[in-house]
């Protein structure tokens, strides 16, 4: 029984944990029309990571490789909170597509400057949740808890932003700012369960519960 737990208790725990995060972001998502922004910045993310491994000589798994893949997803989310206030001709979806396509070109091109990168790159955006360890548990609960607490205390100008950009424009509230944080939670969210879950398996636990709920 002990070795059924461990093989299958800390992954579906894990899963539990992104579920229930990623199934309250998805709602603001579907309701902002970003369905593919989870997407984007993991490869932003991975993108970071790889640059930190071949010009900073970060090893797989250390704090600072971490620090490139979240200041990357920093940069984007500044870009995207920008970008939304600026362009309102057409949806910021086509403006987080290109983004993802820039960010997925320049991998391949550090993938060819340095051996080795696709390994790091291979394992953050496939994961392995079926060997989640202890330290995935409480990596997760953490980061999606202090996560939580943010959406829940500023749960207000999130909502209104979603519900209605424009309306909201027109109230007077600083927008870039709001959407700025919240593509920063986003990013956390995302790069901590790919990094455990994989692309695939965020995707699904980001969009499918929202849209289930909507219908």
């Amino acid at each position: 029984m002990s070795g059924f737990l461990e093989l299958l208790g800390l992954p579906l725990l894990v899963c539990f944990l992104m579920v229930g995060i990623l199934g309250h972001i998805g709602i603001h998502v579907l309701k902002r029309e970003i369905i593919f922004v989870d997407i984007a910045l993991a490869q932003i993310a991975a993108l970071g990571a790889l640059a930190g491994h071949l010009f900073l000589k970060a090893p797989h798994g250390s704090v600072l490789l971490s620090l490139c893949a979240y200041g990357a997803v920093l940069v984007a989310a500044f870009f995207y909170a920008l970008a939304r206030r600026a362009v309102l001709d057409f949806s910021i979806e086509a403006v987080i597509g290109i983004s993802y396509a820039v960010a997925a070109a320049g991998a391949l091109f550090l993938l060819g400057v340095g051996p080795g990168g696709h390994v790091h790159v291979n394992e953050m955006l496939s994961g392995s949740i079926l060997w989640a360890t202890r330290k995935d548990v409480v990596v997760c609960a953490v980061a999606f808890a202090a996560v939580g607490l943010c959406f829940f205390l500023f749960r207000r100008p999130f909502h209104r932003v979603s519900e209605d950009y424009e309306k909201a424009l027109r109230e007077g509230m600083h927008v870039v700012a709001w959407d700025f944080l919240f593509y920063v939670l986003l990013g956390i969210v995302v790069t901590v369960s790919v990094t455990v879950g994989g692309v695939v398996i965020v995707f699904a636990f980001l969009i499918i519960p929202s849209t289930v709920s909507a219908l």
